[in-house]
């Protein structure tokens, strides 16, 4: 890890995936992907949340990426 502290919670989820960015006053540019594809997109400010309920069941990976530093942490999560 190169020390970015993004966490996601709840995990597992089944509506809405929140996100405590690490850094103040940025926007993060987050990617849902299954693992081969990126699903949804959407910029996302600290405390911002994510509706994920119309995925289906399973393991999904949330690709957070500071929109000024391109700073980027990947973090799994299981939708329910």
């Amino acid at each position: 890890s190169d020390g970015i502290n993004i966490a996601v919670y709840p995990n597992p989820t089944a509506d809405i995936l929140w996100f405590s960015l690490p850094w103040e006053n940025a926007t993060a540019n987050v990617q849902i992907s299954d693992g081969i594809r990126t699903i949804m997109e959407t910029n996302i400010e600290d405390k911002g949340g994510i509706e994920v309920a119309h995925l289906p069941a399973g393991l999904y990976f949330a690709v957070v990426r500071n929109n000024n530093t391109k700073e980027m942490q990947v973090i799994k999560f299981i939708k329910y």
